[in-house]
């Protein structure tokens, strides 16, 4: 059973309930939303072959989703696209998954994109608030049960096509739903774009499966606006990264939110500032905190809100049908507390990387994913994810893990927010270099730092060099970038320890 026949049951039950809040505001029920969507398909179908790839580029999300469901529901392979990510990314994108046809209300395209469709002789099929003409014909089989080439954000070079089955994604939806209970009588919203895996399986397609009233947020990140929107709306259900909330917390002010009942943090750790900063400023809220990755559908681990500041840091235990090793540099399993990489094996890991079958190889060994995140297990095996493996730094023959050294610095109230790279050595082999957001306006001396991280810190992770700056360096879907900061002189130059 695919994923559209899925959801096509759950909106023929639904029929009469509010599906999706469209671009105008206006609400449209799951009837409504079946009888879109089977024209949306209709007009895939007949433009397509099955098995090709169906690009998705939009200015707002209501149409992301219409096209991404049209596309479920004529046999075709999803691929989410978002210029949040650049021209670049979206090109890149376009010359790997090579699809027959895009789905985009951008007018005009970037002219890269632009070439890249008339070189490439692909199509182009605008989603209209019209619902067009509708299909009732039977099902045609499917080719392969690919349903969607997710791509990661390529923070670390071209962009990689996780190849996610049907299977996959209901292996996850069905591992969520067993600690993340949705109902009818739920109002979600989403606020980020469905290009990323966290949103499209544990938000966009969770919410619709429970028959949840979906509401996209499509304006620039603005605390205030978005509390005020979420107050507006009456939302019960939001999704978001621990740094987002803080924001929200740190702006909510007078403003209520009732109807909020459930959040899920991710995508970022979650030091002890944040949880109790969000649990003080969102009294009865239930915090879930949550972990993932692109290539595993993307669900892996949960930590449930009555573990939320007990736990406070951990990614909690595995989704029941997952199974996780920890293991060393040997591939031998760690014993508990020890620091080794995350490897994954369940119905959620993807099937590979699309035309990729060396990259496939390394990342999935004898069956188990390895994530490239370095984590521990406590004795009671809650799961502390550590850091990246390849962000790791190794200074004088030590190994030592940037947000380890995060975790402990923003125990201090001193800062708001901290990075710690690493940077080529002539003498250790690498660097700790560190940036320092203050938590106050008030001004903070280089000696200040210095004198908190050797009192906070053991010697072999004292920074090497420091720097002052007023935020750090996201990219578009707010996660910190690990490099160095461009620091405007001369107020916030860097200090060398």
């Amino acid at each position: 059973m695919n994923i559209w026949t899925q959801l096509e049951l759950r909106f023929r039950v639904n029929a009469d309930r509010p599906a999706l809040t469209d671009n105008n505001g206006t609400s449209i029920s799951y009837g409504e939303l079946l009888v879109k969507v089977k024209g949306i398909a209709a007009r895939i179908r007949a433009q397509s072959a099955v098995g090709s790839r169906i690009c998705i580029l939009h200015t707002h999300s209501y149409f992301d989703a219409l096209a991404v469901l049209g596309t479920l529901a004529a046999d075709r392979i999803v691929v989410p696209m978002s210029l949040n990510y650049g021209e670049t990314n979206c090109c890149q994108i376009m010359m790997r998954a090579e699809p027959c046809l895009l789905l985009s209300d951008v007018d005009p395209l970037p002219d890269s994109i632009a070439t890249i469709i008339k070189d490439k002789q692909i199509g182009i099929m605008q989603i209209t608030a019209e619902s067009g003409e509708t299909w009732n014909g039977d099902a045609v089989a499917v080719e392969s049960d690919l349903a969607m080439l997710m791509f990661t954000s390529g923070t670390t070079g071209v962009p990689k096509g996780a190849m996610l089955t049907h299977g996959n994604i209901l292996a996850n939806l069905g591992d969520i739903a067993a600690y993340f209970t949705m109902t009818p009588e739920d109002h979600f919203l989403i606020a980020r774009p469905l290009y990323h895996g966290a949103v499209m399986t544990g938000e966009f397609l969770h919410g619709l499966m429970h028959g949840a009233r979906i509401t996209f947020y499509n304006e620039a990140f603005s605390p205030r606006r978005l509390l005020a929107f979420l107050a507006e709306k009456a939302c019960t259900t939001m999704c978001a990264t621990p740094t987002l909330f803080y924001h929200l917390a740190m702006n909510k002010r007078k403003v209520e939110l009732p109807a909020l009942q459930k959040v899920v943090v991710s995508g970022e750790c979650l030091n002890p500032q944040v949880a109790e900063q969000i649990l003080t400023s969102f009294p009865g809220v239930r915090f879930f905190n949550v972990y993932g990755l692109t290539e595993a559908s993307p669900r892996v681990c949960h930590l449930d809100p009555e573990y939320f500041l007990a736990k406070i840091g951990s990614v909690g235990v595995p989704l029941k049908s997952v199974r996780i090793r920890v293991v060393g540099e040997d591939g031998i399993e760690t014993a508990r507390g020890e620091i080794g990489e995350l490897l994954v094996q369940g119905p959620n890991v993807m099937r590979g990387y699309w035309k990729d079958e060396k990259l496939t190889a390394q990342k999935i060994v004898d069956g188990w994913l390895h994530t490239g995140d370095m984590c521990r297990q406590d004795d009671e095996g809650f799961l502390f994810i550590i850091g990246r493996k390849d962000h790791m730094i190794i200074r004088a023959g030590v190994n030592i893990y940037p947000q380890d050294i995060e975790n402990t610095l923003l125990k201090d109230e001193a800062f708001k927010e901290v990075m710690v790279w690493g940077e080529t050595d002539a003498n250790y082999g690498q660097r700790i270099c560190a940036a320092f957001v203050p938590a106050s306006e008030a001004a903070m001396s280089s000696a200040d730092i210095i004198g908190i991280c050797r009192k906070r810190l053991d010697a072999y992770k004292w920074p090497d060099e420091v720097l002052v700056v007023a935020s750090l360096p996201r990219n578009a879907s707010g996660k910190v970038m690990r490099a160095r900061p461009q620091v405007p002189p001369p107020a916030l130059a860097p200090v060398t320890v």
